[in-house]
């Protein structure tokens, strides 16, 4: 839907992959960040594999941050046309709607957001 939307619209995409959530105020010093950091890249390549070759015109920024999602992409959304995330959730409560990230940039960000599920 992301790739959709940015060649709708003529722009690049930004993807943004945070892959801690660990509280504010506490800087613990992550084991084997280099390793993390090239397992996270592969996950963020892999989530974005096929997409340029199918949406050659849309240009990806690619952004891997460790630091909470919400505080990430509450950042990021600052000058975005619109933010698009998915809603799979890891609470456990999977009858919900909204995952615990989707929810709180609902009420986070002032541009456009698109929650997407997956079918």
């Amino acid at each position: 839907m992301a790739f959709e939307e940015a060649a709708r619209r003529k722009v690049g995409l930004t993807a943004l992959h945070a892959w801690s959530d660990v509280s504010a105020g506490l800087d613990v010093p992550m084991v084997g960040w280099d390793d993390i950091r090239e397992t996270e890249d592969a996950v963020l390549a892999e989530s974005l594999a096929g997409w340029s070759e199918r949406y050659p015109e849309v240009p990806v920024h690619r952004i891997l941050v460790r630091d909470r999602p919400v505080r990430a992409l509450v950042d990021e959304a600052e000058t975005a046309q619109l933010l698009v995330v998915g809603s799979h959730g890891r609470g456990g409560f999977t009858g919900m709607l909204l995952g615990s990230t989707s929810n709180a940039l609902l009420h986070s960000v002032q541009c456009p957001t698109l929650v997407v599920r997956k079918a």
